[in-house]
């Protein structure tokens, strides 16, 4: 150990790691960041509160601010009117007479999950915090110092010394020392100071986000929504930010108004109307940007649903809902199959606003619900839509269409649907768009051969001319399923699509039917919205690699700009695997596309685990950055993922779709097994003998399928899987309308070969692979009993099973501590199975 000298050099440090290996101890020597000297008042200012240290900004302690701790970035923090900087050198500094606050970070790596006591040895007092939790102190410099217990995860974990330095005392002699279980080896466990990591659930959910965009009516101004963490709350906060769009720079924010929601821009002008809710009620202001004041439109309205402007700017139309008699027996009669659902009670209906004048009144009545679909560009008329429920015709639901006159009040029907999409007016008020399945208007837009039952999920765009009641197909002969519509010119229709595994704009040209895409540089479009003339876009997109940002475009010249990175800070550090494009030909000599994530430290010579990813459902898995099932992260844990696309899913045209139909497992089936089989032969170095298999929902359902058709997979995880084609039909809210597409014409009573034959549950005993079944306690969707029979029938068989059961939560786990574990869960499971660690998922249930 160096000599220490206490008037020339501020802070001596050693710290070593020491890992048990057969009795024998290993030590490194690593270097630091320091932040300090900081003079202060009293050390109750430091041990009882760090308020006066400007915790937004140093010390929150998570990977969420990570960054700001880093000595590239320069970062400064502002204590008593002093400025602080990070800095890998240590400061020089004499005996004084006041208080000093010292801080030093470094990261403790981790390649597996490792237990770990942490030592320290000093002689002043400290705090010790690790990822931004208290771990140890020691408030009396005479005291001994503590060991703490580290539960530490796969990556890198952030620690922080917050030192107390005593008036006319010397620097303190400081070491910092970790052991670990005598199975972790040398390399998997050491400290650094090297801010570069890997990406984390931390930033999957606590990160500030871009959730929608939209942009003034003469494209001047945009307004994004974003929400963050409020880990305090344990809770969203939603702000906003409006943006020049000629400067690119931030002229409001709505911060403090964490209510404020439903923001919508004036058709002209720079104003715009929001909401805020209060105790279940609803207000509705206008804003104006000039005047920076708002006026109250509508106050503690009840039960409202939302609103939209005229294209004039003179009066608003919004909604409100209405209960239904409600029974008073406690016996509940059902009149049919949705009086299973909880809005089922009430019924919405539009109301017609004046801006000026307050003038409100009630535009639609009956017993039926009414949506509002598009106003007339001139703002005389309406389209409305009603929405009924016939056990006689597949699919059950048909939307009805009316045209409504808003001054006389006079109705016309204007056609009628299954399902329905969203229909818009043309610039012109002269027709209509809509969007539904192949088989609308009498299988007007239906493409595929003779015989085959299309997949009425592959959505189409139809344009209905209003004077001559003649509906057409648009979009039958092309192969990307329609999203959403946006109609600005005459003869271009505006559309974003499912386009294969990515997410595309494109322009129609309705003169001669031809379609143009739109490069907009991302693979993926969260939320997206145009100027009035459509000469502008915003949008927020992601790439497969690059997380979700706000851009803007000029369609005229083709320009994009970045407007606005949330996640700048926290991704300046963060090192990602790449992605390659990996496809294959199927039996039918099809092309079956998918893509293949690496780990950010992927080195050809070595051997690595592969988890398999598919839906298999009607929609394909689209080349996202986050989502619920974050491949980035899987691969940032050592894994290659493979994400494969099997025949039946949309964005390929309907003939590829069309295989959804009446499948169930099949075909799906057998691409999953023969991609995993090529993925082999291309990359030598997957583990043929560590491979996993996950999916949801009707992927919950393909991995128990699968697993009843292969023992090539060690280890399987079926989050809300269905294991029988029967229960789920005719159980949760969507079993018989889903069915009525992906089980065409089929029912239990006259296709046992589906509904037994394909059930995972009556191939129970078939099934070899360990498999983890997850499913939320609270699932309306696919209920929980779906994973139950499973796991009782596995358990009865001797198999290999775990089941969890998210207490509370639906479909989608969105509870944050309750997804935190669910998440890690998984990866828990494959560590276990594909790894051979067994101490995570030990840890995680106790075992």
């Amino acid at each position: 150990m160096k000599k220490y000298y206490p008037y020339y050099q501020f802070l001596f440090l050693f710290f070593g790691l020491l890992i048990c290996l057969n009795a024998t101890e290993i030590s490194t020597k690593t270097d630091f960041l320091y932040l300090g000297p900081i003079n202060i008042n009293a050390p109750s200012q430091i041990i009882k509160t760090t308020d006066d240290i400007n915790t937004d900004e140093i010390l929150k302690f998570d990977y969420l601010d990570l960054s700001n701790v880093y000595p590239e970035d320069n970062l400064s923090i502002s204590f008593k009117g002093k400025e602080y900087k990070w800095s890998k050198e240590l400061t020089k500094n004499n005996k004084i007479s006041n208080y000093q606050l010292f801080f030093l970070a470094t990261f403790i790596y981790t390649n597996q999950f490792s237990k770990v006591t942490l030592n320290a040895k000093s002689n002043s007092i400290y705090e010790i915090y690790v990822d931004g939790v208290l771990k140890t102190s020691k408030t009396d410099s005479e005291s001994s110092d503590p060991q703490c217990q580290l539960n530490l995860e796969n990556g890198k974990h952030l620690v922080i010394i917050k030192s107390l330095i005593l008036p006319y005392t010397e620097a303190p002699n400081f070491t910092l020392t970790a052991k670990c279980d005598s199975t972790i080896k040398f390399d998997d466990l050491y400290f650094t100071s090297d801010p570069t990591r890997f990406v984390t659930f931390n930033d999957l959910l606590n990160n500030e986000k871009a959730k929608s965009v939209s942009i003034s009516a003469d494209g001047n101004y945009a307004i994004i929504s974003l929400t963050k963490r409020n880990k305090a709350k344990d809770a969203q906060n939603n702000y906003y930010k409006i943006i020049d769009l000629n400067t690119k720079k931030e002229i409001q924010s709505f911060k403090g108004l964490l209510d404020l929601s439903a923001i919508q821009w004036a058709p002209s002008g720079n104003g715009f109307a929001y909401t805020t809710n209060s105790k279940g009620n609803t207000n509705l202001y206008m804003a104006d940007l000039s005047t920076g004041y708002s006026n109250l439109l509508l106050q503690e309205v009840k039960d409202f649903g939302g609103f939209e402007w005229a294209p004039n700017g003179e009066f608003l139309v919004f909604t409100i809902s209405e209960d239904k008699p409600k029974e008073t027996t406690g016996l509940k009669k059902y009149n049919d199959m949705t009086d299973r659902y909880p809005w089922s009670g009430s019924n919405s209906y539009l109301y017609y606003l004046d801006v000026k004048s307050g003038l409100k009144y009630r535009l639609t009545k009956g017993n039926t619900s009414t949506n509002l679909n598009s106003i007339s560009p001139d703002s005389k008329k309406l389209v409305y839509s009603e929405s009924y429920f016939d056990a006689n015709n597949r699919p059950y639901s048909h939307t009805i269409y009316y045209l409504l006159d808003i001054e006389s009040g006079r109705i016309d029907s204007l056609f009628k649907a299954y399902w329905g999409g969203n229909t818009i007016f043309s610039p012109d008020g002269s027709k209509l768009a809509i969007t539904g399945g192949p088989s609308e208007f009498g299988n007007l837009g239906l493409n595929v051969p003779k015989g085959v039952i299309p997949n009425d999920y592959d959505n189409q765009l139809y344009v209905y001319d209003i004077k001559s009641k003649k509906m057409e197909a648009v979009s039958k002969d092309f192969n990307p399923a329609i999203n959403s519509v946006y109609w600005l010119k005459d003869n271009t229709i505006y559309l974003t699509t499912v386009d294969g595994t990515r997410e595309h704009l494109y322009s129609l040209n309705l003169n001669d039917k031809s379609y143009n895409y739109i490069d907009l540089g991302v693979e993926t479009i969260a939320s997206i919205d145009f100027d009035k003339s459509g000469n502008k876009a915003i949008y927020i997109g992601a790439n497969v690699n690059a997380h979700n940002k706000v851009f803007s475009y000029e369609l005229a010249n083709k320009k994009q700009n970045l407007l606005y990175d949330p996640e700048l800070t926290e991704y300046k550090n963060i090192r990602l695997g790449k992605v390659e494009d990996f496809s294959f030909t199927n039996s039918e000599g099809k092309t079956i596309e998918g893509f293949v994530h690496f780990p950010p430290d992927f080195d050809e010579s070595k051997s690595y685990p592969c988890i398999v990813y598919y839906y298999g459902g009607t929609s394909p898995v689209e080349r996202e950055y986050e989502g619920r099932y974050p491949k980035n992260i899987w691969a940032a844990n050592g894994y290659i993922v493979y994400v494969l696309e099997p025949s039946g899913c949309t964005g390929y045209g309907q003939e590829f779709s069309a295989k959804h139909v009446n499948d169930w497992g099949s075909i799906t089936s057998e691409e999953i097994i023969q991609g995993t089989k090529e993925l082999l032969k291309k990359y030598k170095f997957i583990d043929k003998n560590r491979l996993g298999c996950i999916g949801a929902s009707y992927g919950g359902f393909m991995t128990m399928n699968l697993i009843t058709k292969t023992d090539m997979f060690a280890a399987a995880v079926s989050h809300a899987g269905i294991s029988a084609l029967s229960s789920y039909w005719g159980n949760g809210y969507w079993g018989f309308s889903y069915s009525a597409v992906a089980t065409a014409n089929s029912f239990p009573w006259n296709k046992k070969d589906i509904y037994v034959d394909k059930s995972s549950l009556f191939n129970a005993d078939k099934i070899n692979t360990p498999l983890l079944l997850l499913h939320g306690g609270a699932d309306t969707n696919v209920p929980t009993g779906e994973s139950m029979q499973m796991y009782t029938a596995l358990k009865l068989l001797g198999k290999d099973v775990e089941f969890i059961e998210v207490d509370g939560q639906d479909h989608h786990i969105l509870e944050y501590n309750k997804r935190i574990l669910w998440s890690k869960s998984i990866l828990a499971y494959f560590d276990k199975y594909l790894k051979g660690q067994n101490n995570w998922w030990n840890n995680l249930y106790n075992n």
